[in-house]
């Protein structure tokens, strides 16, 4: 009977090692799983920071970044309730819903990684210094070599903002080599008169994203993410930073007074115009900031509150080849409301 219970003891720690045994072992299948899938959302871009000017009859291009990416997102169904996951979170209570898409998207592969092959993106400002605006068929065609003239693709696209006579654009090019160090943006009239061939020799830098906490910038130099920076620093009164933000030589006679005011606490919208001279610097971009509040004594509900501008101040930018500068600020100018 001794005999008996011993067996039994010894059976039970057996079968209790068995058990952590696997416990053990289903938590390291699923880490190295969790890990794989995690290393799925990492992706690399080269990037090459350009300072090329390119004046055209009517237009002018402001050619600021080369990237070079050996990714490319996987195709998706034009309707994303076309997606298993989207129909079956449709099922579940809305608080449970973002969740569980959140968790299949991180347990998925939503990159296709190419080794042989990368995708080529010249970036940039264009200006219209002619009144009208532009639409993408009236532009210049724009294409992509390399130095053995082989053809990588010619897709633009555009970024505008009403109001604004700058437009942020990128042409892309596909099936380059990895290794390119060398490449031509050959642009032509729609004729087909041979505009400018523009030839650029990138120095690559090379940065590490995780999709899950952060993206590539689309358009890194866009000069409304300095107003941003700008409006910031003044609202929560960020001095020493506000002030390496102006330009060193017009520091001292910048006018700091003009830009203390209560507006900063409104929300703001705005656009941006080139002016090729201001004050004896060139290629200055203006941002006319509009400070705008809603009107809360029709509705209670936000959402039918009316929004009206109340003020207007223009911020003078330009761009030193490292950064954008704040070299002047006018004087506030409010509305009638």
């Amino acid at each position: 009977m001794i005999s008996d219970l011993l067996y039994e003891g010894v059976d039970s720690i057996s079968r209790g090692k068995k058990i952590i045994t696997a416990l053990y072992v289903v938590v390291l299948i699923w880490a190295i799983i969790s890990a794989y899938f995690y290393n799925q959302h990492y992706i690399t871009v080269k990037t090459y920071a350009a300072n090329e000017k390119i004046v055209l009859e009517d237009t002018t291009l402001f050619i600021k970044q080369v990237t070079m990416e050996q990714y490319q997102r996987k195709a998706m169904p034009f309707d994303p309730n076309d997606i298993w996951y989207y129909k079956a979170a449709s099922k579940l209570p809305k608080g449970f819903q973002l969740p569980f898409l959140k968790l299949c998207h991180f347990y998925s592969t939503p990159y296709e990684f190419l080794d042989n092959k990368a995708v080529i993106k010249v970036k940039g400002i264009i200006v219209k210094t002619s009144p009208g605006g532009i639409e993408p068929h009236d532009f210049y065609r724009m294409r992509i070599y390399d130095d053995k003239t082989n053809y990588y693709g010619r897709s633009l696209g555009f970024t505008h903002r009403q109001d604004s006579n700058i437009y942020l654009f990128r042409v892309r090019g596909e099936k380059a080599s990895p290794d390119l160090n060398c490449l031509k943006l050959v642009i032509d009239s729609n004729s087909g008169d041979r505009e400018k061939v523009l030839s650029l020799e990138p120095k690559w830098k090379t940065k590490t994203y995780n999709t899950l906490q952060d993206w590539p910038p689309k358009y890194e130099f866009d000069p409304l993410e300095s107003v941003f920076e700008v409006f910031h620093m003044v609202k929560y009164e960020n001095d020493k930073k506000l002030q390496d933000f102006v330009l060193p030589k017009v520091r001292d006679d910048f006018p700091w007074a003009r830009i203390r005011h209560n507006y900063w606490e409104s929300n703001f919208t705005g656009h941006f115009i080139y002016m090729k001279e201001y004050k004896g610097f060139k290629d200055v971009f203006a941002h006319t900031i509009v400070f705008r509040e809603r009107d809360d004594l029709q509705s209670d509900n936000i959402a039918e509150q009316p929004v009206k501008d109340i003020a207007e101040q223009k911020l003078y930018l330009i761009d030193t080849g490292e950064a954008w500068r704040i070299i002047d600020v006018g004087p506030l100018e409010e509305l009638p409301h």
